[in-house]
């Protein structure tokens, strides 16, 4: 397999899947974008690369703006109100 891949579990199953294929195995349109824009920006991230909201944003508001936002701002956020 030639390109990115990316390993997909699924119902116990895992498979090695090209990164071009993955919307299409998946079912799940833009998930390839978004697994290439994550690869593409690696270390902390201060936006959320689905939705586009900051940690400033976030900060300001309150809110977090999309599910992918958990996993990428809130454990920044975390750490940089430890004392």
């Amino acid at each position: 397999m030639s390109g990115p891949v990316v390993w997909i579990t699924w119902e116990g199953e895992t498979e090695e899947v090209s990164l071009h294929q993955v919307d299409r195995v998946t079912g799940l349109p833009g998930l390839a974008s978004l697994l290439q824009d994550l690869r593409a920006k690696p270390g902390k991230r201060d936006d959320c690369p689905r939705c586009g909201k900051t940690l400033d944003q976030v900060r300001k508001s309150g809110l977090l703006g999309c599910p992918l936002c958990y996993s990428v701002l809130l454990p920044q956020l975390a750490q940089r109100q430890k004392p």
